[in-house]
């Protein structure tokens, strides 16, 4: 019996944040966001083909990606699966908003 209460208890506290996650959510204006960002991601996508190109990246990947090839049942190549965390907070950031 407890170990039901205590399961339900943690599945509404899921709930709740993913509520949270919603409401925040309500409030985002893409237009607005993509106005901002465009110049920004212009201005990151210039420095990619500059030495400074690895802090840029740096920024966003803070770990390794892991690729592997794919492959079908019968072994042809079917693309890449790619694996690894990604930070857009250092955007958020450089765009003046902050990450829920």
């Amino acid at each position: 019996m407890h170990d039901a209460i205590r399961a339900r208890r943690s599945r509404l506290e899921q709930v709740d944040a993913e509520l949270a996650g919603i409401k925040a959510a309500e409030g985002f204006n893409m237009a607005k966001f993509t106005e901002k960002i465009g110049p920004l991601l212009k201005e990151w996508r210039a420095r990619l083909h500059t030495p400074s190109a690895q802090q840029v990246l740096h920024k966003l990947l803070p770990t390794r990606l892991k690729i592997t090839p794919k492959r079908s049942p019968d072994g042809r190549p079917m693309g890449w699966a790619v694996d690894g965390q990604v930070n857009y907070e250092p955007i958020l950031r450089e765009l003046g908003l902050s990450a829920v």
